[in-house]
């Protein structure tokens, strides 16, 4: 059997002891020689397993003797294949296939976008894009403005909150939006002021109603599975051998089933899936939902794809007020919990029992600390068993303002921190603030995403993106967790509570070994150890000598994925191959975010039109607002409230707008009608 030695390169194990706040966050890390032991100088790679990592000089002999040197050039860092401890996979890959106008400063080069995506493909029956920025418009979205460089088709533009979709008036047409048509409940056809015509801008549940049900329809089984490899791909060029999916639902499982089926039991990546559980009035339908994940548990867990179980929404998101928190937001309102503690406790306890982890998403200091105690009537009933709550591995996702007396109990009990540095780019935080009445870094926003304060206390971490709600890129989630700075827009001035800030070697830790240790993958993947699967990375820079302070600080950024390798094979990108799907006709983006097609990003029928928004809502989540019901951004992938307005005439729904309707459910205690999450 044929030996690779890597060697002339700084590896870096991300052993267990990283997330030991101890030994982890009281060295001093531009000293190598205080962290040795989390390093190495070669590894050896045989039948897909590391057969050796540590110093040149300590190599067996025999194995010294059958290996294959392979030289790394000097200067790179060798990390373990990077896991995303929390991602949506189909969701990811759907919403590459649109334009990004995210990074247009104003109308004119949003139209220059659209027109040239027309231009590349006359035929194209529809155009539609994406991350339009409201602030580069100054809020405004008129049809008009787009009929200007594309009359003649279907122009949908998405926004940066997924709240709203801008069209053209072709699009209007082909969704049946008139002048006359009224405003569903709990949306808005904005209309001009001084004709009353349509706009063109479609607020959520208009947007939900006529522009999500359009749009779904013309996804079919080959081109979900195409979305999917291209994520896989687009995964694999960012450094990735894995992910964990949250809230997976059944056309994501029917998805991935499918492919591994083709790819003879494999995957491109590593999934380990928690399965989407709605809140219900009666705990006997929670439970039953919980026995459907257990089920599903048993029947999907090998390597490649595993049920390792649930995921329940506490709230919403501080951005739309929706999340819940101990004290009001700047206009005086609040929001509940989605699950009240005895129902959450409950569901909780049977997960556990049945072996099952449980992933709350916890945004808000109230519902972090719902999530806490929750989880805490766990410790009795383990304790009578030899085992403790940290065993158990339960997670808490985002946690994105926390008091302090409710991490210092997270830490204690051992409950993982699921984190993404993302989330907390000054560039995007301005609005965070905005809503909870602070100044940025004052008042309530001096405890936003305190990242080091629950390393600190004992909690483990994993890093991840939450995308495709935000970029998956590795490096600029680092960079922003390790930094505190935009990676997003590297100029950008300021830096989001810096006390706050990772050690480069935590992060770099909590994006590998955290990621797997939190989804109970340690014992093969994770770190750079005998024994393990040869799962690892090659960067262009070794991080832990050129990353400093001043211009230092952008090295993160700077850096490139030079190699992924998965099982001891080099990923080629193109992993789709092997299970005979075609995505040649698909937008793709490398890893740093630029196109890479030759087509741009134009939308043919028979290419996946739907994004992470046309899957997100066959699961989504929704929120309570203090007696009133309405929805909320998906900045997480999952729906929320924002309040509803009663109409008194509403227009007779197409068939797939009957369909799209028939999903609804009741909320457990309001008994208002909600949207039913699969």
């Amino acid at each position: 059997m044929t030996v690779k030695l890597f060697q002339n390169a700084l590896f870096f194990t991300a052993q267990a002891q990283e997330l030991d706040a101890t030994s982890l966050l009281k060295q001093d890390y531009s000293d190598l020689a205080a962290i040795h032991n989390r390093f190495a100088e070669c590894i050896a790679v045989e039948d897909g397993k590391l057969a050796y990592v540590g110093d040149v000089a300590g190599i067996p002999p025999e194995l010294k003797r059958r290996a294959e040197k392979v030289d790394l050039g000097g200067g790179k860092l060798v990390v373990p294949g990077f896991i995303d401890g929390h991602t949506h996979l189909l969701n990811f890959g759907q919403s590459l296939d649109k334009i990004d106008v995210g990074k247009c400063k104003n109308l004119e080069q949003i139209q220059q976008k659209i027109k040239e995506a027309a231009q590349a493909k006359p035929e194209a029956p529809r155009i539609l894009a994406a991350v339009w920025m409201q602030n580069s418009t100054d809020g405004k979205a008129l049809a008009s403005w787009i009929d200007e460089v594309v009359p003649d088709r279907p122009v949908y533009i998405e926004s940066f909150d997924l709240h709203s979709h801008w069209c053209n008036t072709a699009a209007l047409k082909e969704l049946g939006i008139t002048d006359e048509t009224p405003d569903p409940e709990g949306g808005q056809i904005v209309r001009d002021p001084e004709t009353g015509k349509a706009s063109g801008l479609l607020l959520e549940m208009a947007n939900i109603i006529y522009v999500w049900p359009k749009l779904a329809n013309m996804a079919t089984k080959e081109e979900q599975e195409a979305s999917f490899m291209r994520a896989c791909d687009s995964y694999h060029e960012s450094g990735f051998t894995g992910g964990i999916d949250m809230a997976m639902d059944p056309l994501s499982l029917d998805c991935i089933l499918r492919i591994k089926h083709k790819m003879k039991g494999k995957l491109p990546i590593r999934v380990a899936a928690h399965w989407l559980v709605r809140p219900e009035s009666d705990i006997d339908a929670c439970i039953q939902q919980v026995k459907h994940a257990y089920e599903l548990s048993k029947k999907h867990n090998d390597e490649w794809f595993r049920v390792v179980g649930i995921k329940l929404v506490c709230d919403g998101v501080i951005d739309s007020c929706t999340a819940a928190l101990k004290e009001p937001y700047y206009n005086k309102t609040n929001a509940d919990v989605m699950w009240p503690l005895p129902l959450l406790s409950s569901v909780v306890q049977y997960a556990d029992s049945v072996d099952l982890q449980v992933a709350i998403h916890a945004i808000g200091d109230l519902a972090v600390h719902t999530a806490v105690e929750a989880i805490a009537t766990l410790g009795q009933d383990l304790a009578a068993k030899g085992l403790s709550i940290r065993d158990r591995r339960h997670r808490i996702e985002h946690l994105e303002l926390t008091d302090p007396k409710d991490v210092e109990k997270l830490g204690k009990l051992g409950i993982t921190a699921s984190i993404q540095g993302v989330h907390c780019d000054p560039s995007i935080m301005e609005g965070w603030c905005k809503m909870l009445g602070d100044k940025y870094n004052e008042g309530r926003c001096a405890r936003a995403f305190a990242f080091r304060e629950f390393v600190e206390a004992g909690a483990p971490i994993a890093l991840g993106s939450d995308a495709p709600t935000a970029h998956h890129w590795i490096l600029p989630n680092l960079h922003t967790a390790v930094t505190r700075r935009s990676g997003r827009e590297p100029g950008f001035e300021g830096r989001t509570t810096p006390q706050f800030a990772l050690p480069l070697a935590t992060a770099m830790a909590a994006a590998t070994y955290g990621a797997a240790h939190s989804c109970k993958a340690e014992t093969w993947s994770g770190t750079l150890e005998k024994g393990k699967s040869a799962d690892f990375v090659v960067l262009d820079t070794d991080l832990f000598k050129e990353y400093g302070s001043g211009d230092k600080e952008q090295v993160i950024l700077k850096t490139k994925i030079l190699q992924t390798w998965l099982k001891g094979d080099k990923l080629t990108h193109c992993s789709y191959r092997e299970a005979g799907i075609d995505t040649r006709r698909h937008k793709r983006r490398s890893h740093r975010g630029e196109d890479t097609s030759e087509r741009g990003a134009v939308i043919d029928d028979d290419i996946v039109a739907s994004s992470s928004l046309l899957t997100l809502a066959a699961k989504s989540l929704w929120f309570v607002m203090q007696g009133q019901l309405g929805m909320h951004s998906i900045r997480l992938g999952l729906w929320g409230v924002h309040q509803m307005r009663s109409r008194s005439h509403r227009s007779e729904p197409t068939q797939d707008q009957r369909n799209f309707s028939s999903r609804m459910m009741r909320h457990p205690r309001t008994n208002r009608t909600v949207f039913e999450m699969s």
